[in-house]
């Protein structure tokens, strides 16, 4: 294990590990997965999936758990070819994003835990009580043991040993790579308008402001939408704001970015939004298939959406509205701009696997269902489909089938494809979402790997996170003022802790 590792335990009251981990005894019948985008790794072909090795003479179900925007179909053909392979019966529940972490909390505490999940960073204690009390599949034992080489190299990345212990690997981090979150906005009602595509955030506020005046939306038009969770934990752009993001280097030395004083600006233009009507009332309660519909319903005029969401959303607004014309604001809008240029990690949300009651077979199953997601031929299939099925080739292009749309669509690779390296996906977006990937790609500073490195003052973590959202709606609704009660603010998140994080951070990486 690196030595800038420091793991530590988080105690979660919710999260009664220790109590509540009464392993589902179904020696091979349980289950969880997930989807995604984006990378640095380079999966290696494997022909593992049918070694001798492991025995597929008995049929198993396999239960995951994870988070996305829609149900798989019941006719996924992916899952379909999965359950072939490995002759399983594979089960995929999911939850909205916003929804995860307190389910997972829960079914562990009760004991119905998933076979395979994600669980989010910002809760390591959730992985931390399943280790030490030895819940979890050592996956690098099994890769050994079956000759896995998909697994075996997607471990091997030097990245990967902030995810290790001492005995072995229980965690297979996702790699969505840098990226950040595009503002789409409705370009036929700029054209309506006459204007040109914003090119500032004065612009973009401006421009709002007439589409709402002008009712291009209904009596009840919407500026700019997004759900807060994921507004607030990742602002706008990192391009425009010091905010955007939880942790850049600022003189050389990790800062936590809301509690610069260029952090201001961010607030001060937000709260002039809302003021204004411009940012959506509810984006305080908006869960993700809220703010979809608003924007795809013709409410709203834009929207601060993940990159894996553009697709998805230009295709159901256009499928709705012939007229609606669609563009992502790229480059990204000038002034305001505090000194970081940040990103999200580039590697994120481990996926872990139940061993606890679980009968060696099912267990090898599990392990070369998760070697081949991280295979060549699993990732491409994951992200893109199968051909002849989801796409054919033409000219050395891909030309989508209508069940791409019904599978890969909903969350890039069936809501599995985010278990392994989901890079492949950046190279079907749209040419102006390729810019700012290589944009992201060339400039933007990614924030401490992971948690695991925050050493003993991660303890603070939650704490501060629930603090900050208070403040920040505070703020925003004007509830507070954002100079007079800055200093407030800041003794607030370092009663909670910021302080010694920050300390802990320098000092681990």
């Amino acid at each position: 294990m690196s030595k800038n590792v420091k793991i530590f335990s988080l105690l979660i009251s919710l999260l009664v590990v220790t109590a509540g981990c009464q392993a589902n005894t179904d020696s091979g019948k349980n289950s969880t997965s997930s989807g995604g985008s984006s990378s640095t790794s380079s999966p290696v072909p494997s022909d593992q999936a049918e070694s001798n090795k492991v025995d597929l003479s008995k049929k198993y179900t396999i239960k995951m758990f994870t988070w996305g925007p829609k149900d798989l179909d019941k006719d996924d053909a992916i899952v379909k070819h999965l359950n072939e392979k490995f002759n399983i019966d594979l089960k995929v529940e999911r939850v909205l994003s916003l929804e995860y972490t307190k389910n997972l909390e829960v079914r562990i505490a009760s004991g119905d835990m998933p076979d395979i999940f994600r669980y989010n960073m910002n809760t390591p204690g959730t992985y931390r009580h399943l280790y030490e009390d030895g819940y979890l599949m050592n996956f690098a034992e099994y890769a050994d043991k079956y000759k896995l080489d998909g697994l075996k190299a997607y471990m091997s990345i030097p990245e990967m040993d902030e995810f290790k212990e001492e005995d072995g690997m229980y965690q297979l981090p996702s790699s969505p790579g840098k990226e950040i979150s595009p503002i789409l906005i409705r370009e036929d009602w700029l054209d309506q308008l006459g204007l040109e595509a914003p090119k500032s955030w004065d612009e973009l506020q401006s421009h709002l402001q007439l589409i709402k005046d002008n009712k291009l939306g209904g009596d009840k038009t919407v500026g700019l939408v997004s759900s807060f969770g994921f507004f607030s934990g990742i602002g706008v752009s990192s391009v425009g704001w010091t905010g955007s993001y939880e942790w850049g280097k600022l003189d050389g030395e990790w800062t936590y970015e809301k509690a610069m004083p260029e952090y201001k600006g961010f607030l001060q233009y937000w709260k002039d939004m809302y003021a204004n009507g411009l940012l959506d009332r509810e984006i305080f309660t908006n869960n993700e298939s809220q703010e979809h519909a608003k924007f795809t319903s013709g409410q709203a005029a834009a929207i601060l959406t993940a990159p894996n969401r553009v697709a998805v959303l230009e295709k159901t607004i256009t499928d709705s509205d012939k007229n609606a014309k669609i563009s992502i604001i790229n480059p990204w809008l000038e002034g305001q701009k505090g000194p970081l240029y940040g990103t999200l990690l580039p590697y994120t949300s481990p996926v872990v696997a139940i061993k606890k009651d679980k009968d060696e077979d099912f267990l090898a199953r599990v392990a070369l269902l998760m070697d081949y997601m991280h295979t060549e031929e699993g990732v491409k299939i994951l992200n893109f489909g199968m051909e002849g099925v989801h796409y054919n080739m033409k000219d050395g292009q891909m030309v989508r089938t209508e069940q791409y749309d019904r599978d890969i669509i909903p969350a890039l690779g069936n809501l599995i494809a985010g278990f392994t390296d989901y890079s492949l996906a950046k190279q079907d977006v749209s040419e102006e979402l390729k810019k700012l990937y290589a944009d992201v790609d060339k400039n933007a500073v990614s924030p401490p790997l992971t948690p695991l490195s925050y050493g003993d003052a991660a303890t603070h973590l939650l704490n501060i996170e629930q603090k900050q959202r208070d403040w920040v709606v505070n703020f925003i609704t004007g509830k507070n003022d954002v100079e007079k009660d800055w200093d407030a603010y800041i003794k607030e998140m370092n009663n909670a802790g910021l302080e010694k994080l920050t300390q802990s951070i320098r000092e681990n990486n």
